[in-house]
């Protein structure tokens, strides 16, 4: 089925190399599928079924449907226990709707349409996924046929693991959930067009509540390395990740988080030859919690007094000037922050200014 074309519009009829339906307990191992139109293999309804090491390359990038390896199933006739494993996705990607299955130590790259690894939206046929230590890289540079910006991952399977994969030069987000109660853990998102991580909210019944997130990594994202959909999400935590120079702040919005300290400090860009004071000090830093109180944090030195330290984002500025005393070099110091978020050692010494009494709600 080499470069078929077939079908009309954006969604050709599938025409994949191999179709494997309503079969269970078999491999496909070790094999290559070359040039095909949109699917290379196709396994429809199926258990117990185990495809590893293959190399699946379309030939080029395309906006539609372009899927190496896909499971598929409905309400009544699912798939189940399936292991994609180890396989190598060039100008493809992997598309799955199946529960209690495991997507591991694939390679993805190139794909045009939607997401490097794809779980869909089906109530009672996707869930229970694991997703771990894939690589998702350099999708399509370009918005595919729904106008959806590829992503790494996009997940809407609700009670799964994403852990320890890497997604990074993506067009859209690093990776995209939409399923409930779902561990993300581990994973490195940077260089994205978009979000590090995107928790959505498509409904009621498909979104990320409940879900945690934990010790990943999200970095160098053009839009924010955090956000969470507005529309309904609750429960989420988020603890002990690292997000750094990204292109803007961390987006919350869910309730019911346990404490402020689930939120992250973003580190800001020193200006006016500020520098943080090192020697075990803790560095300049930001966050903005439950109650919409922003925080400073760090030891800074070095810089010449009244100039601006930094300035906070869009949303962590107070709505009028406001001045706050500060420790510097064991005297009184003041901090000036206003409302287009600069933050200005106003009085005191260059020898330090320690920043972590500063506080005040953001306008």
């Amino acid at each position: 089925n080499g470069f078929l074309t077939a079908g009309s519009g954006n969604f050709p009829t599938l025409l994949p190399c191999v179709h494997i339906s309503e079969s269970d307990s078999y491999y496909v191992r070790n094999c290559g599928f070359y040039g095909f139109y949109n699917c290379g293999i196709l396994n429809n309804i199926v258990n117990f079924v185990r495809i590893e090491n293959n190399y699946v390359n379309r030939g080029s990038a395309a906006t539609f449907i372009n899927t190496g390896i896909a499971v598929s199933g409905a309400v009544g006739a699912t798939s189940s226990q399936v292991i994609i494993s180890g396989n190598e996705c060039t100008f493809c990607q992997i598309s799955t709707n199946m529960y209690n299955s495991i997507i591991t130590n694939n390679f993805v790259r190139l794909w045009g349409f939607s997401a490097g690894i794809n779980t869909q939206a089906v109530p009672n046929v996707s869930y229970n996924l694991v997703i771990s230590n894939n690589i998702c890289f350099q999708s399509n540079q370009a918005p595919d046929v729904d106008n959806y910006y590829p992503a790494g991952i996009e997940n809407w399977a609700p009670n799964s693991t994403i852990t320890g994969n890497i997604c990074w030069g993506n067009f859209g987000e690093g990776i995209d959930n939409g399923g409930a109660n779902t561990a993300i853990t581990g994973n490195v998102c940077f260089n994205n067009g978009g979000y590090g991580l995107f928790n959505l909210y498509q409904d009621a019944l498909n979104n990320a509540s409940n879900s945690v997130v934990t010790g990943n990594h999200f970095y160098n994202n053009a839009t924010a390395g955090y956000r969470e959909q507005a529309g309904g999400l609750t429960g989420i935590t988020f603890q002990n990740n690292v997000t750094n120079d990204n292109g803007g702040a961390n987006v919350f919005t869910a309730t019911l988080r346990n404490s402020a300290a689930q939120y992250d400090w973003i580190a800001p860009t020193l200006l006016n030859s500020w520098v943080n004071g090192g020697s075990g000090a803790p560095v300049a830093g930001y966050y903005k919690d439950t109650d919409n109180i922003v925080r400073l944090q760090g030891y800074v030195t070095s810089g010449t007094v009244p100039n601006t330290i930094f300035t906070l984002p869009v949303g962590f500025r107070p709505a009028s000037n406001i001045s706050l005393p500060c420790v510097s070099n064991n005297l009184f110091g003041m901090i000036n922050v206003s409302s287009n978020g600069n933050v200005q050692a106003q009085v005191g010494s260059n020898v330090y200014f320690d920043l972590s009494s500063v506080s005040f709600r953001a306008a």
